[in-house]
């Protein structure tokens, strides 16, 4: 995207886990804020019990009354947001390797399409209670996408594949990140799908 005096802006980076029932509301809201701006949103895969590793910490849901408050606080989030809620699983803590897998196979071809085919797996797994952590469900979006389904089904077992996965999250933690989603707006990060709002007022005000 070119701004009005002739500059190339970079896309929002925004960082995310299928598994994170944050990451839905918080890429619909970055895209109303990008629409405002003339900005454009650029995804990347991450894990969030990698973060957590990395942070010495439990998962989010597995933490004594903050797990609890987020089960509870997931629903008003979409709601506030207009978004269906219907999660896949109750607690939230199925490995999301098989989709994070997927979309990395799908970045090394097409970034528009894997983009398109990561945003249908978040409403999936989120608005319309289908297990996209699952390959059986994950599998017919991709191919649906046009991809090769074929070539899909054996990309989850290829080394390459989750090296590639590997790489790209051990990158996103030594930048900085730990949970989903995050976002990166002109090298400035983010966290939260509530921080939408204050990466409104950043564009608009070029920081402060």
């Amino acid at each position: 995207m070119i701004n009005a005096g002739g500059k190339m802006q970079d896309p929002i980076a925004f960082y995310f886990d299928f598994v994170s029932p944050y990451a839905l509301p918080g890429l619909i809201a970055l895209e109303r804020v990008c629409a405002m701006h003339g900005r454009t949103v650029e995804m990347h895969p991450m894990l969030l019990d990698e973060g957590a590793k990395a942070m010495g910490l439990p998962l989010l849901v597995d933490t004594p009354l903050k797990g609890d408050y987020m089960v509870m606080d997931a629903p008003r989030v979409y709601a506030y947001h207009g978004v269906p809620f219907k999660p896949a699983l109750e607690r939230f803590t199925t490995s999301s390797l098989v989709p994070q897998r997927l979309f990395c196979w799908m970045l090394r071809q097409d970034r528009q399409r894997a983009e398109r085919v990561a945003r249908a797996m978040l409403v999936a797994n989120w608005s319309e209670g289908t297990d996209v952590t699952l390959p059986e469900n994950a599998l017919p979006l991709v191919a649906a996408a046009g991809f090769d389904g074929e070539a899909a089904r054996a990309a989850l077992d290829d080394p390459a594949v989750a090296a590639d996965l590997d790489g790209r999250v051990k990158a996103v933690i030594e930048r900085g990140v730990f949970g989903s989603p995050t976002f990166f707006v002109d090298g400035e990060m983010f966290w939260g799908s509530d921080r939408t709002h204050v990466i409104d007022r950043w564009l608009e005000t070029g920081g402060w």
